[in-house]
């Protein structure tokens, strides 16, 4: 009789053993994947820094050079003025000198004159300087109006013309204060603080 061979009881396999995480190829696609988004990132981050200061440098460089616009724009308003001021003192001395005729001629003279400096002063005008400029433009224009009265009366002797002239003396210290007001208000609005706005002065009581 043949004898049944007993069954060899199962032999269990040993379990595979499992690659280490960073031997897996999802591990690396997923390291680079977050290793990009943050050089990504970081990249995006300097970018924005370098435009900002970039925007900073241009308003920076466009703030100094209105600046220096309205500065120059400033000497050619208030140095006009200033002349304009000093030709017209210049005929007060001659109506002191009682010569009627010197008198006439230096109304012609600084009547002329004034007109020389409104047109230089309008030549100034933006938007930004428009109340300071028309002030200018005023104190000249009033300058010329007392050359005219002393003219009429010089050459027709009524009383009246000479009045007139006496007033617009008086209103032209008005004049040349509103000057001075409205050239605050504009060297102010172009970014002057008050400490350049002295600096700016104290050139012209230097001279």
């Amino acid at each position: 009789m043949l004898r049944k061979k007993k069954a060899s009881a199962p032999t269990e396999k040993a379990p595979k053993a499992k690659k280490p995480i960073y031997k897996r190829i999802w591990f690396w696609i997923l390291v680079l994947g977050v290793v990009g988004m943050a050089m990504g990132g970081g990249s995006g981050e300097s970018t924005t820094a370098e435009q900002n200061d970039q925007s900073q440098t241009e308003t920076v460089t466009s703030s100094t050079d209105a600046k220096e616009e309205a500065e120059a724009k400033d000497t050619a308003i208030y140095s006009a003025v200033l002349s304009a001021e000093t030709k017209f003192n210049g005929l007060v001395d001659l109506m002191d000198s009682g010569n009627l005729l010197d008198v006439y001629d230096g109304c012609k003279e600084t009547h002329d004159f004034a007109q020389d400096c409104w047109s230089r002063i309008n030549d100034q005008k933006d938007d930004l300087n428009e109340d300071y400029v028309d002030a200018a433009k005023m104190y000249c224009v009033q300058i010329q109006i007392i050359c005219e009265n002393l003219e009429d009366y010089i050459n027709d002797q009524n009383v009246e013309d000479l009045s007139k002239a006496k007033e617009g003396m008086e209103y032209l210290n008005a004049c040349i204060l509103d000057v001075v007001t409205k050239r605050q208000a504009y060297l102010t609005e172009a970014g002057f603080t008050t400490e350049e706005i002295e600096e700016i002065n104290s050139a012209y009581s230097a001279e």
